[in-house]
């Protein structure tokens, strides 16, 4: 998601990082769109519940005009995973070996860090 968030950047200057998981998502990506970039899987972009998450993982994103935060949080901590990761646009990818969803590893000004177990 990371990188997607860059893809993202250079595509849509004028926005600048995906506001949100869905935008760097899509399914009908013959022409994507700021607000359906077809960057990512649809299943990830979706993957934002318990009954939606992905192998097991719940994922997030935010960012703004300079700005992301993405993440993904085990749905069950020791049940379907055991770390979170997170990034933002330093680029380094951070994990959390305590799987947290609000993990202080990665405080941006903009954190999908929303998501609850």
């Amino acid at each position: 998601m990371m990188v997607a968030q860059m893809q993202y950047q250079t595509s849509y200057s004028s926005v600048g990082y995906a506001p949100s998981l869905a935008a760097l998502g899509g399914t009908s990506c013959a022409t994507p769109t700021a607000n359906a970039a077809c960057l990512i899987d649809n299943s990830i972009a979706n993957a934002t519940t318990l009954g939606t998450a992905r192998n097991g993982y719940l994922y997030g994103a935010s960012g703004n005009a300079s700005e992301f935060s993405v993440g993904n949080y085990p749905a069950s901590v020791g049940g379907t995973g055991f770390n979170s990761f997170c990034a933002f646009e330093d680029e380094v990818l951070r994990v959390d070996a305590n799987g947290a969803n609000n993990s202080s590893s990665c405080q941006s000004l903009v954190a999908p860090q929303t998501l609850t177990h």
